[in-house]
């Protein structure tokens, strides 16, 4: 028996190299879009926790001015930890008077500076002391305690008593 020669030439097909090739090609691709998504989602929780504590140190920002105009440089420290704003005194850091409370999932560090702002207004006179001290609202997140927002200002106290 003799076994005949035939020709084999089949074009319409895909060897197994071009399979291989493109699978390797479509892959590369997909893992450029998902690393991009996953890092764009990431990105957004952050932005997201970002503004949210943004929000709440602007909040007791405000509460805090609120019952600073109604309340004698005398009587600030006894503002802070009596109702309605809470705080918990928490000592001195350097010239700078601790409180904390937690709200909701945040907690908030406020900084009041203990001496009052010096206001020069003539300079051949000595700096008057004001009725007003810087402030520092700090916003924290999570059981890591990370920063999440700082707002710094001047609250000027009992202006309304004036």
């Amino acid at each position: 028996m003799k076994v005949s020669e035939v020709e084999i030439s089949n074009e319409h097909g895909v060897t197994l190299v071009e399979l291989l090739a493109s699978i390797v090609l479509i892959t590369l691709i997909l893992t450029t879009f998902i690393t991009v998504f996953i890092q764009s989602a990431k990105t957004y929780k952050t932005s997201e926790n970002i503004i949210d504590a943004t929000y709440v140190a602007q909040a007791e920002m405000e509460k805090i001015y609120a019952v600073s105009v109604i309340t004698n440089y005398g009587e600030r420290k006894n503002a802070m930890i009596s109702k309605p704003l809470e705080y918990h005194y928490l000592g001195k850091e350097g010239n700078w008077l601790v409180y904390e409370k937690t709200e909701d999932t945040y907690t908030i560090k406020i900084k009041l500076e203990e001496k009052r702002i010096e206001i020069n207004i003539d300079d051949d006179k000595p700096p008057i002391e004001s009725d007003m001290n810087q402030i520092i609202v700090e916003a924290f997140d999570g059981p890591e305690q990370k920063e999440r927002a700082k707002m710094q200002g001047i609250l000027h106290w009992g202006i309304d008593r004036q």
